[in-house]
């Protein structure tokens, strides 16, 4: 006579889907079930870098060390009666950007001439910046270099002074800054 417990049921993970930051611990992934005992707990595929399944709880925990983009894991509880799965969405972004400024932060161009370059300065540690914008648009002439975050050109219109937000974006989010710009006659 073979007796087998009851089948793992009702499987569910608090907080799902989880989006994590890359190089930050992560211990909320508990799971939570019903039925008979869980002899082992399994996720396929294998989790991001970093974060492990602990074949006794359940738990999905550890600190992320890659970006990855929103995939899925199925987890499953199994005993001797059968076995219950989920699908645990896991993203992983990476660090929000450091600090940004421009020094001078305030800048008084002249018409048709070309103006200084002006490199943005960055204030402590953070993930890697993949995207810049700006708003508004900057002055007729100018622009920001989508990749290094530079300010250059030569403006061809008179501006007033106007208040320029700059980001810097990854897929932990932004920093920003401001800088003033005005564009006057010769």
């Amino acid at each position: 006579i073979t007796v087998n417990d009851v089948a793992p049921s009702g499987l569910t993970y608090t907080g799902d889907p989880y989006t994590l930051t890359k190089d930050s611990p992560f211990y909320s992934g508990v799971p939570s079930i019903g039925g008979g005992l869980v002899d082992t707990w399994t996720v396929s595929p294998t989790l991001p870098d970093g974060l492990t399944l602990n074949p006794s709880t359940g738990e999905i925990s550890g600190t992320p060390t890659d970006i990855t983009t929103s995939a899925v894991y199925t987890v499953t509880a199994s005993n001797t009666g059968g076995n219950e799965s989920i699908d645990v969405t896991i993203e992983v972004n990476d660090v929000i950007p450091s600090a940004i400024s421009y020094n001078p932060n305030a800048f008084i161009e002249t018409i048709d001439v070309e103006m200084t370059l002006a490199s943005p300065i960055f204030t402590g540690t953070g993930g890697i910046i993949t995207s810049w914008e700006v708003d508004p648009a900057l002055p007729t002439g100018l622009s920001l270099d989508t990749s290094s975050g530079e300010i250059s050109g030569t403006p061809t219109l008179l501006s007033l002074q106007t208040t320029y937000t700059v980001y810097a974006n990854n897929t932990g989010g932004s920093s920003s800054t401001t800088i003033d710009i005005t564009v006057i006659d010769e």
